[in-house]
């Protein structure tokens, strides 16, 4: 839980400075050691026997047997739905909150279907979640029926009805006590009271393995022999169900094609508590129930111990080792949170692993309470406004949001654990109030029409608030206003790459800015970063091959990605048409990478803006405006199909901002456009000149 300091940084919603706080941030977070932290802690539940529902340890409940998790079904957040036994309902813990309800049933026995609060069950116990998460199948333990609950309504069907005889010989389920779904809602059960393994799908009920007799012994689907099997699980393949065989204290498998029975913990069939090979040492004692753990590359088994008061694993790769991960054999029962070494259980029921698998929920039947063992680590959550919550329920150390005013922003990441001190401003025009919580209140100082807030005020200061005048406006030099730019500020400005394809060019713009140096300093980062994007050839062949029609938007999103800052007047850009559509025509097919270095000033003053008129511009630039049409007409002439000087009217121009905004001259040149020799010498010696305003010589 170390403190990342940076001296110096700040962080602002655009461009550079978030970018460098984003950086820096990391940096420093990265230098931090990730301490892992497994941890017990309680979900839910008093210990005291009840029903009552609130949230976390302050509801009760009465011997709580099964338990399954759900990604979405408590108003979009995950939850813990409980069988809750000797209460005989169905309840649900909201992770989001711990908040315990009721799903469904009554309290009262028997079989009833229907609402949620007009469903009764008998006895409920094992639990299975439908793959889609919105069903969850209960073995009704006095009933012998199995029921299907709506996670998200508690609406209550009967799946199997247990008056219907259609297994061999006539037998029915007898007192079921586990269920697992799998595809197509097969259900997959723990006959407990038949000592068999179970099967109903599509309405049809057989039986998967299982002599019915009591006893214990390996071997083919009729021969196999359980004793009281109370749980069961598929395998992430679904080729093999895990079977906890509760009265012979081993963990058993199921062939799910052939029914081929085999063990894989305690062979023997004694009870103890030891560590070790699965068939050779290691020693259960009840064991009630088993999951899945959901991550293939940890390949294992969770057990409910239940005799033994702990949790155990199972790996399920030879020689199927065991291993306390919670609790510890010999201690007894008891109730204490804290490291897993540590910890107490009383009678542990069931087991269920939470939606990302970083945390197991474990139901307690002698202890009246849901409980959760979580491994997690203190790496910082990498997304502004969050932070890693504790490792405890119900966050299980999961990135969860910060808390901030809904007229704020978050400007960093949380301290690296369990700290909900992620960095946030107020949004611009909004400033801190200090001696209310999370507060950002409007500011109150008046900004002249044409202007925008252009940062948060300071904390308790309401009049604060800094402004900035609109894109093409500037703050008047008498009064406090906003007024448009003046003709001045119309500039032109001049890059030269200095290799590659472009590398004999001389790129130009002209635009509407508020200085020269600005303006020049602005343009020296986009020609840089134009001249890279051009001499990727790769690049350019990749945009050239999938079609050049909209390559001036495409080069501008892309010098916009490499450029981290631009003070640039917003105008509006070129369409995504492209160039030559404007004049009626089609660009080279193929064209050639260097038609990128004819498009770069386009792009530039995509991105820099444009003077929007021709009298924008001051009398002393516009001896170049006729030079610049010359020079589009030629470009377009040489760049693209069937096309002629003709074609470049007033009506295609004008209303598009980036092409040199010369509509009263190219009306002129498109009039009477240039046919003789001579004149097209002299065009392309003024399309040279034209660089002085727009495109290239």
């Amino acid at each position: 839980r170390k403190a990342c300091v940076m001296p110096g940084t700040s962080c602002s919603r655009r461009g550079v400075g978030l970018k460098l706080v984003t950086v820096v941030l990391g940096a420093c977070l990265g230098l931090l050691e990730a301490q892992i932290i497994e941890e017990v802690s309680t979900l839910a539940g008093n210990g005291a026997r009840g029903n009552l529902n609130a949230k976390g340890s302050s509801a009760s409940f009465n011997s709580p047997a099964g338990v399954v998790v759900c990604a979405d079904c408590a108003d979009g957040a995950p939850a813990a739905i409980v069988t809750d036994h000797n209460n005989q309902l169905i309840r649900r813990i909201n992770f989001a909150n711990t908040e315990v309800t009721t799903l469904s049933g009554t309290g009262g026995c028997c079989i009833g279907d229907g609402a949620a609060n007009e469903a009764s069950f008998s006895a409920p116990f094992g639990l299975g979640m439908s793959p889609e998460g919105g069903k969850v199948f209960v073995a009704d333990f006095d009933s012998s029926h199995i029921r299907s609950v709506s996670t998200t309504t508690g609406e209550v069907t009967t799946a199997w009805d247990n008056s219907v005889a259609v297994m061999e010989g006539g037998d029915t389920l007898r007192a079921p006590s586990g269920v697992a779904v799998g595809e197509e809602e097969m259900l997959v059960i723990a006959d407990s009271g038949n000592n068999r393994i179970a099967v109903v799908q599509s309405g049809q009920l057989t039986r998967l393995a299982g002599s019915g007799s009591k006893g214990y012994g390996d071997g083919d689907a009729t021969t196999a022999r359980f004793s009281e099997p109370t749980a069961v699980a598929l395998s992430l393949d679904g080729t093999r169900v895990f079977v906890s065989d509760k009265g012979n204290h081993a963990i058993r498998a199921v062939n799910m094609q052939t029914g081929a029975v085999t063990t894989l913990v305690n062979s023997a069939a004694e009870a103890g508590c030891v560590d070790g090979e699965g068939l050779k040492v290691a020693r259960l004692r009840e064991p009630e129930s088993i999951a899945v753990d959901p991550d293939p590359s940890r390949n294992r088994l969770v057990i409910a111990d239940w005799g033994n008061h702990v949790i155990r694993a199972l790996s399920l790769s030879p020689p199927y080792t065991v291993s306390t991960i919670a609790g510890t054999c010999g201690a007894g029962q008891g109730y204490v949170d804290g490291a897993p070494a540590l910890a107490k259980f009383f009678q542990p029921s069931s087991v269920a692993f939470n939606p990302s698998g970083s945390a197991l929920v474990i139901a307690e039947w002698g202890n009246n309470r849901l409980r959760a063992l979580a491994k997690c680590d203190n790496s910082p959550c990498t997304s502004l406004g969050h932070f890693r919550g504790p490792c405890a329920a119900p966050e299980f150390g999961d990135c969860v949001a910060c808390s901030k005013h809904p007229n704020g922003r978050y400007i960093s990441a949380a301290a690296p654990f369990n700290e909900d001190s992620c960095g946030w401003v107020c949004e611009d025009g909004f400033y801190k109030v200090s001696n209310m919580t999370l507060a950002c209140l409007p500011c109150t100082n008046v900004i002249p029409g044409n202007a925008t807030y252009s940062a948060p005020g300071q904390d308790d200061q309401p009049a604060s608030c800094p402004w900035e005048c609109l894109a093409g406006f500037q703050v008047a030099s008498s009064t406090v206003a906003c007024v448009p730019v003046p003709p001045s500020s119309c500039l032109w400005s001049q890059y030269t790459p200095s290799a590659g394809l472009c590398s004999n060019w001389e790129w130009r713009v002209q635009t509407c800015w508020p200085n020269q140096t600005s303006l020049d300093v602005a343009f020296q980062a986009v020609g840089a970063a134009l001249e890279s994007i051009v001499n990727d050839n790769s690049l350019c062949e990749q945009w050239l091959s999938t079609g050049s029609s909209n390559i001036v938007p495409r080069l501008a999103t892309a010098v916009q990605g490499k450029i981290a800052s631009l003070s640039a007047t917003s105008t509006a850009p070129i369409s995504d048409a492209g160039l030559c559509s404007y004049f009626g025509g089609k660009p080279p097919s193929p064209p050639s990478c260097a038609f990128l270095c004819d498009l770069a000033p386009l792009v530039a003053e995509r991105l820099l803006g444009t003077c929007f008129q021709t009298e924008d511009c001051p009398a002393g630039r516009n001896s170049t405006r006729l030079p610049c049409c010359y020079s589009l007409t030629q470009m377009v002439k040489r760049d693209c199909d069937s096309t002629r000087a003709s074609q470049v009217s007033a009506t295609r121009l004008s209303p598009v901002p980036g092409l040199c905004n010369i509509a009263h001259g190219c009306i002129e040149i498109s009039s009477a456009p240039p046919s003789s020799a001579g004149s097209t010498v002299l065009l392309l010696l003024a399309s040279t000149l034209s660089l002085l305003m727009c495109l290239r010589g």
